[in-house]
């Protein structure tokens, strides 16, 4: 994820941090979209950031880049319908997530563990959790 402009992203974000509880060790992030009976993968092409998927059974979460999940343009096909599986445990059973803006990726990102960001939200760092996760 690319993002070009801090000076918008920062308070957003810093904000979110404040707020949200999946910043401070919470389940789910606010600022995200659960994806319901209607959300295709034209609406998630519409959004425009990675689908967010989180496993039921394990509560293991992962962020899906759009290119991996073929040609959306026109695909109807509900989000819930994929056959998305879970690495860790096997699991089918996942929620899908989308992002609205690049900073709900950001915060989804912090909250895993992936990437950690400096007290005044000036910069960020991959961990070496997010290491492992961007090979």
């Amino acid at each position: 994820m690319a993002v070009t402009n801090w000076d918008v992203v920062r308070p957003i974000v810093k904000a979110r941090a404040a707020f949200c509880p999946a910043l401070d060790g919470g389940r789910r992030a606010m600022m995200s979209t659960a994806v319901d009976a209607r959300s295709n993968g034209h609406s998630a092409k519409t959004y425009g950031n990675p689908l967010g998927i989180e496993c039921e059974s394990c509560k293991r979460r992962a962020l899906v880049p759009l290119d991996r999940l073929g040609q959306l343009d026109s695909n109807m096909r509900p989000l819930r319908g994929w056959p998305f599986k879970c690495s860790a445990c096997g699991s089918r059973e996942v929620a899908p997530w989308l992002f609205p803006v690049d900073a709900d990726v950001l915060a989804f990102a912090v909250a895993r563990g992936w990437l950690e960001l400096s007290p005044d939200a000036h910069s960020v760092r991959v961990t070496a959790k997010g290491s492992r996760v961007v090979q």
